[in-house]
């Protein structure tokens, strides 16, 4: 059996599927494992590929632990979260007494906002699939100022800005998750939860090829047939673990049409992304703030995380792109610097290091109202492609970003072992 990426996703699918019994290797085009869960080391900075959060009542952390893998971690504190709107801060209502006190949104506002936040943790989303959240938060709070505060926890959540396709199961689903349990922020950064994955890869058999990055996929007799490297090889099942929607379709010899309306429809979420490596601790001001009029989210990570040496402070600055939206890569720089002026003044002074990535992807698709929500997304099975599935972040019925990866390896992996071993058995 192979696995085309060695990401989170394509190092569960390959250790579930090696603990079945199957030969696994693993084909990653890079340098290294990781994928997107990859943590670069830059002098003293520990920078995830953007911010990253684990949620914690997930799929993904039951799965972690039964490949053998503990995150670490700490819970980023919501007491003082604040909120930007009109390019000024104020107390984001997220709960009773921040409501009461906020200027973030008037009576009415908070009126109906209180109602909505009362009333959610009860809602069951699982009937909202062919809804959008932009349409749910219309018609529960035709208040302005009451749905933009929402629609910037669904932001956060989700790291979705795209209100009128994000189906409304997925997204209160996924709010109704970060205030039951909150997230894990990880001590070291994501490549920890990398390093655990490929230690249990490797204690499972499975065989890691970097520097391998695979062509094409095309089904011969009890198997299929891999071209990679100039070469190929011949596996008795396949999980694309990369790529995404995109990235299938350009694999496979002969796609169908569902691969390809897979494809074209695809909404991937991204986001702009400012880290900044701070030499001076943070100080005493708001560590944490999400746009209201603006899709904004400015973070002290190191207020959960430690990903910095003792006495320094590590800013991460994201705007989530509109898929609508065309912008310009200096002018999203820009706003991001002014989101950390409002709770960091005077940084630039104190900056080691700064990143900038105009164009990170944050999730290859999301659940979209038109095609039914979680319950209508794709895979494992891929149609038309005998013996190839798929697991990743837009793949399977359950949870978002690594949720959705981890559950949809672990069924794709549990999926691939089982035609692999009825290969053998009919060759």
């Amino acid at each position: 059996m192979v696995v085309v990426g060695g990401g989170l996703a394509g190092l569960a699918a390959a250790t579930v599927a090696a603990r079945a019994g199957c030969k696994v290797v693993v084909l990653e085009a890079r340098s290294g494992p990781g994928g997107r869960a990859r943590t670069a080391a830059r002098g003293g900075y520990l920078l995830n590929e953007g911010a990253h959060a684990l949620y914690r009542g997930g799929e993904a952390m039951p799965i972690l632990r039964q490949l053998g893998v503990e995150p670490d971690g700490g819970i980023p504190p919501t007491k003082g979260t604040m909120g930007i709107r009109d390019g000024r801060l104020g107390l984001l209502p997220v709960g009773a007494s921040s409501l009461m006190l906020t200027d973030l949104l008037g009576a009415r506002g908070k009126l109906r906002l209180g109602k909505v936040l009362a009333t959610l943790p009860r809602t069951d989303p699982s009937g909202l699939g062919s809804e959008s959240i932009g349409a749910w938060a219309a018609r529960e709070l035709p208040e302005p100022d009451a749905r933009a505060v929402l629609m910037a926890v669904v932001r956060l959540t989700t790291y979705s800005n795209d209100p009128l396709h994000l189906s409304a199961d997925a997204a209160l689903l996924q709010v109704q998750r970060a205030a039951a349990d909150g997230v894990l922020y990880l001590h070291g950064g994501w490549q920890t939860l990398v390093e655990g994955l490929r230690a249990s890869a490797d204690a499972a058999g499975v065989t890691l090829r970097t520097n391998s990055k695979v062509e094409r996929l095309a089904a011969v007799p009890h198997g299929v047939r891999i071209a990679v490297d100039g070469g190929h090889l011949v596996a008795g099942a396949v999980v694309v673990a990369a790529g995404g929607p995109a990235g299938l379709l350009g694999l496979l010899d002969d796609p169908g049409e569902e691969v390809r309306t897979w494809a074209a429809a695809a909404r991937p979420s991204r986001a702009a992304c400012l880290d900044v490596g701070l030499r001076e601790p943070w100080g005493e001001g708001p560590r944490f703030a999400i746009g209201i009029d603006t899709s904004l989210y400015v973070s002290d990570v190191t207020r959960a995380a430690r990903l910095t040496a003792e006495g320094s402070a590590l800013a991460s600055v994201m705007r989530y792109l509109d898929p609508e939206e065309v912008t310009e890569p200096e002018a999203d720089r820009q706003e991001l610097e002014r989101g950390l002026d409002l709770l960091r003044p005077g940084w630039r002074e104190i900056a080691d290091d700064v990143v900038f990535r105009p164009r990170l992807v944050a999730a290859t698709d999301v659940p979209k109202a038109e095609t039914g929500g979680l319950r209508g997304r794709p895979g494992p099975d891929v149609p038309g492609a005998e013996r190839v599935y798929v697991a990743g972040d837009w793949v399977g019925a359950h949870g978002l970003l690594a949720d959705a990866a981890l559950a949809s390896a672990q069924v794709a992996g549990e999926r691939a072992a089982h035609e692999r071993r009825g290969a053998m058995m009919a060759t």
